[in-house]
C-alpha cells in the first residue's frame, strides 16, 4: 500500500479500481469460462476517493448502461446485476433521473433526443476525472496536478444558444478524435467492458481515449498548469 491517495494527500487505506469495479459484470452473470474482473487496474486510495464515492460509481454505471450504444456484455450487465441493484434500492436510481442540463444522445451520427432524463454533467465529469487520474497514476506512479477536460459525442446540449451548431461541432470533433486514436495501442485486459488508448506530449499534455462496452466513447485531455512569470 502506498502512503497517500492517488487523488489527494490523505493516507491510502485501500485500493481503488480504475474504472470502478461495478462496471465489470460478475462471473456468475457470464457464460462459463469468462471473467471480466481479471487483472483490473488498482491504485492506492483514501476512503473519500473509494468507498465514499460508491453512489457516484453507480451513477456512472447507470449512464453507461442507459445508452443504446454498446455490446451484448453491456446488455447482459444491464439485465442482471444492474436490475438486481435497482430492485433493491429503486429510490437511488429514481434520483438519477431528476432534471439536469443535458440529454444523453442515442443516435449515431444524428443529434436526436430519445432519453427521458437529463444528465448531471458535473457528477458525470467528476466520475470520468477519477478514472483519468487513476490511469495517469497507474502509468506514472504520481498524481496529476494539472487541468482536466472531457469530450464526448454521447451527450447533447439542447438549452444553449445555437445548440444545433454547437452539438454538430461536438460530434465532428469527437469523430476526428476517434480517427486520430485508431492506430494507437489499445490497453486494458477486458476490452469488451473497458478499453483505453494513450497519447502524450512530454510531461505537459496527455490525451486518453476511453471506450466503455465497445460503444460509449469519451476522450479526456490533461494539460499542465502554466506558471506565470513575474
Amino acid at each position: 500500500m502506498e502512503k497517500t491517495c492517488y487523488m489527494c494527500e490523505k493516507e491510502a487505506t485501500s485500493l481503488e479500481h480504475v474504472p470502478p469495479k461495478c462496471l465489470f459484470p460478475e462471473k456468475k452473470d457470464l457464460p462459463e469460462g469468462i471473467d471480466f474482473r481479471k487483472n483490473l487496474i488498482t491504485v492506492p486510495s483514501c476512503d473519500e476517493h473509494n468507498s465514499q464515492k460508491s453512489k457516484d460509481d453507480e451513477y456512472l454505471l447507470f449512464l453507461l448502461l442507459s445508452a443504446k450504444k454498446g455490446n451484448i456484455d453491456k446488455e447482459r450487465h444491464l439485465n442482471t446485476k444492474f436490475t438486481r441493484a435497482v430492485n433493491r434500492t429503486p429510490h437511488v436510481y429514481n434520483s438519477f433521473c431528476q432534471n439536469k442540463s443535458h440529454f444523453l444522445s442515442f443516435e449515431e451520427g444524428d443529434i436526436n433526443v430519445e432519453s427521458s432524463f437529463f444528465v448531471d454533467i458535473p457528477r458525470f465529469e467528476n466520475a470520468i476525472k477519477h478514472i483519468a487520474l487513476g490511469l495517469y497514476y497507474n502509468h506514472y506512479g504520481k498524481k496529476w496536478n494539472g487541468s482536466f477536460r472531457m469530450f464526448s459525442s454521447e451527450m447533447i446540449n439542447e438549452k444553449s444558444f445555437n445548440s444545433y451548431k454547437a452539438n454538430q461541432d461536438i460530434h465532428e470533433t469527437a469523430s476526428k478524435i476517434a480517427c486520430y486514436f485508431e492506430k494507437k495501442e489499445a490497453r486494458g485486459e477486458n476490452p469488451q467492458i473497458f478499453m483505453y488508448k494513450w497519447h502524450t506530449e512530454g510531461e505537459d499534455g496527455h490525451a486518453i481515449f476511453m471506450d466503455f462496452y465497445e460503444g460509449f466513447e469519451i476522450t479526456v485531455v490533461l494539460r499542465a498548469f502554466i506558471k506565470s512569470v513575474s
